[in-house]
């Protein structure tokens, strides 16, 4: 297994942020979503997790109708803009809560899990087993690397808090920081692809650092959608999942077979 170098990173980050774009029309062209309406309790998750946003978003809206004044028309646009306002900052601080982004993932592995096999069996073929006790395996599996990420994002960031205080260097803290969260949303997603490879997690663990480019470029795009309300928890995993199947088959030291090269042209 290689270690890691810094222009690997460098080609890596690149190649991922341009699969983006890509990954769309692929995820349309293979209709990659065919096979979700198998797993009836991760719909019913996902509902739960939907409830439980609505609630959170709801209680902003009964905050504003308890303070809602409108004595004129720009009082009444005023308030609006407040409302919307409230909104975004409540969905920007849900989405990016150190644990929210986790339970978001988790609760969406089983997505996950669905398109990142089904790009892998697009473009190589096979990608290992789909059964219920596959995907009942790799949701135990995401709970705990889930668990596991959240929990070395925190050690870092307080020593990343700590390490730049006394370098008097304060200004780079939050990038590093970010950095970091991007880092492990990516870990998250490419965890599914080692998993398919038959890696335990701390073999992935190892594996990931290698291809430490893709993670960050996996998680930044995630990162970003995830500050969109409903939608982009939904959609950024998806994504994010078909450009790590993609990205990897083709990068890889250990492809589950030869790449398709004309799939992934850059």
């Amino acid at each position: 297994m290689k270690g890691f170098r810094f222009g690997d990173l460098i080609y890596h980050f690149l190649l991922t942020l341009f699969t983006y774009p890509k990954a769309w029309s692929f995820l349309r062209e293979k209709r990659l979503w065919v096979g979700l309406g198998e797993y009836n309790w991760m719909i019913k998750a996902l509902i739960a997790a939907g409830i439980f946003f609505g609630l959170r978003m709801g209680s902003v809206f009964v905050d504003w109708i308890s303070h809602f004044k409108a004595e004129s028309p720009l009082a009444l646009a005023s308030t609006m803009g407040s409302l919307v306002t409230n909104i975004s900052s409540e969905g920007y601080h849900l989405f990016t809560a150190g644990y929210m982004k986790y339970i978001i993932l988790i609760l969406m592995q089983v997505v996950v899990y669905h398109f990142m096999r089904r790009t892998l069996t697009e473009l190589v073929g096979r990608a290992g087993g789909a059964t219920f006790n596959d995907f009942l395996r790799s949701q135990v599996r995401a709970i705990k690397v889930g668990l596991q990420s959240w929990v070395l994002e925190l050690v870092a960031t307080i020593l990343i808090g700590i390490a730049f205080g006394l370098l008097g260097m304060d200004w780079l803290e939050p990038a590093a920081k970010f950095t970091v969260q991007c880092y492990f949303l990516g870990f998250m997603i490419l965890d599914n692809y080692n998993e398919l490879m038959g890696m335990s997690i701390r073999e992935s663990e190892k594996y990931t650092r290698a291809y430490a480019g893709v993670a960050l470029a996996l998680g930044l795009p995630l990162y970003v959608l995830l500050l969109v309300p409903f939608a982009g928890a939904v959609a950024g995993p998806i994504i994010a999942a078909v450009v790590g199947g993609m990205v990897m088959v083709r990068v890889s030291e250990q492809p589950l077979v030869k790449p398709q090269e004309e799939n992934l042209s850059v």
